[in-house]
């Protein structure tokens, strides 16, 4: 079950795969510690998977 705030963090995700740590803090209005806290549970979960690095993006392991 994903609380709220990773459900945020994962809508924001589907709509720009390559969407940066610093980029999810500020739509989310929360510090960028939380959002690497969210984005560190999200690929634990079976949710979401980094592809590549710094220049990757998030894959979407779960149906919409």
């Amino acid at each position: 079950m994903l609380t709220e705030r990773q459900t945020d963090v994962l809508k924001l995700i589907v709509t720009v795969k390559k969407i940066s740590t610093r980029k999810l803090a500020e739509q989310l209005e929360i510090a960028e510690s939380a959002v690497q806290k969210h984005l560190k549970r999200l690929p634990q979960q079976g949710i979401i998977e980094r592809i590549g690095t710094i220049n990757g993006y998030w894959k979407i392991l779960i149906k919409e």
